[in-house]
């Protein structure tokens, strides 16, 4: 095998979001902006609530915000206050948020903040525990690179026509981790390069592929709501092939609830900030089941 490899990289998904009339943060008591979630360095997953506002000086009233996520636009209001309700988009990492506003005067407002978004839309990784209906695969080859074979546990799943792409595969999930292999060939079909990721695991997400896997859902508390301190965490698991043994409800990294059978609820105390919600599961056979949703807490 010669020297040239497959050198795996990143991909930033796509953005979609919409606007809200809705909007529940408070503008600042003194003049200024402020993001109120997701609140500074939070850890956030799937559909959440971007929520902003801002006070002008001298009753001033705000006449124009605008929302940047890593130096992008993201978002523009005449308000004084916003509700942006957004999807999955964001890709795996830390990201920068920067709100300015600006008031009838010109005068410029402006804050900042972290958040952390996890998604399943990155590059397969040592130790990765990654959706079912998705295991993601984005690479790129040398130029010597024409064509590219992914294997796991040295079965072949499929090829591709090139030496580079974004895609993904179904494997289902098992308490027994499996190893993912991309081998890229040249023109003359000789091998040009491999990469082997090792551990990797997969888990039952709910999602309805080859007629509706079993899964995970998080019936409460729904998705993009905002929540009081006290609030209630209930999640189901559906047509487990294996009995479910045991479930856990962890907010943030802290496990709150637990549960032996294939359901779990109970009513848990957040202090105001964003959260990140993990309901876990596991069969008889070692099977992960597992589902996340971010909420906000007034």
């Amino acid at each position: 095998m010669s020297a040239r490899s497959v050198t795996l990289l990143t991909v930033v998904a796509c953005l979609m979001l919409c606007h809200s009339a809705l909007a529940s943060c408070a503008p600042p008591k003194g003049a200024g902006a402020v993001i109120c979630f997701p609140t500074n360095n939070a850890k956030v997953t799937g559909s959440f609530n971007i929520e902003g506002a801002a006070t002008a000086e001298n009753g001033l009233p705000i006449k124009a915000m605008i929302l940047y996520v890593d130096n992008q636009k993201i978002a523009a209001f005449n308000a004084d206050q916003f509700v942006l309700p957004y999807q999955d988009g964001f890709s795996n990492g830390s990201h920068h948020a920067v709100l300015n506003a600006w008031d009838s005067e010109g005068h410029l407002y402006q804050t900042s903040g972290n958040f952390t978004y996890l998604t399943g839309m990155c590059l397969p990784s040592a130790n990765g525990v990654y959706p079912e209906i998705e295991v993601p695969i984005i690479f790129t080859g040398s130029s010597a690179i024409k064509t590219a074979a992914v294997y796991a546990n040295n079965t072949l799943l499929f090829t591709f026509g090139n030496g580079s792409a974004r895609s993904g595969i179904n494997y289902t999930p098992s308490g027994s981790p499996f190893k993912m292999t991309i081998v890229g060939y040249d023109s003359a079909g000789k091998a040009a390069g491999v990469v082997t990721v090792n551990n990797l695991l997969t888990y039952y997400d709910g999602a309805c592929i080859r007629n509706c896997d079993p899964g995970l859902t998080i019936s409460a508390p729904a998705q993009v709501t905002d929540q009081g301190t006290s609030f209630t965490i209930t999640g189901d698991t559906t047509t487990n092939p294996h009995p479910i043994v045991s479930m856990r409800v962890y907010l943030d990294t802290t496990s709150v609830l637990t549960s032996t059978g294939p359901a779990i609820t109970g009513t848990v105390k957040a202090a105001p900030g964003t959260h990140l919600i993990t309901v876990q599961a596991w069969d008889t056979e070692g099977a992960l089941y597992k589902s996340q949703e971010s909420v906000n807490v007034q």
